[in-house]
């Protein structure tokens, strides 16, 4: 697996979501679309991050578990880029799921559920930040 393939798409999803969220507030929102894209790119900046410092790919969704699975610094890391309102845990875990839960939203039966967008854009952003420190060091060598 190439790290540059994940970290392209990470950050493909993460620009989809941004474009598709700047159309909050207009007659037609996509929401399902909006945080699908930025869920997708949380996971995929994970999962960049597992194969640019260990070199293992998770076969994972859990945004916790892949958090959880990636080097203590590179945690520190991403901690000290986060600058979302709630703890970072508390965003990991409250959105662990979203991408396998909001892939196929359309099939629930209940029409109730909570969504804290921002704390996701949030995330997706101090993935990124890190990302792009892993990535210049991959680029600088031993």
């Amino acid at each position: 697996m190439n790290p540059q393939w994940v970290l392209d798409a990470a950050r493909d999803f993460r620009i989809a979501s941004q474009m598709l969220g700047a159309q909050f507030g207009q007659t037609y929102w996509p929401l399902r679309s909006t945080v699908m894209c930025a869920a997708f790119s949380a996971e995929l900046y994970l999962k960049y991050l597992a194969v640019g410092t260990t070199g293992d790919l998770e076969r994972e969704h859990d945004l916790r578990k892949l958090y959880d699975a990636l080097p203590e610094g590179v945690r520190i890391l991403v901690a000290t880029k986060y600058q979302g309102q709630r703890p970072l845990l508390d965003v990991l875990s409250e959105h662990r799921a979203t991408f396998v839960e909001w892939r196929y939203i359309f099939e629930k039966q209940s029409g109730a559920f909570g969504l804290d967008c921002n704390s996701l854009i949030a995330l997706c952003s101090a993935l990124d930040a890190a990302a792009s420190v892993v990535h210049a060091e991959s680029k600088r060598g031993p």
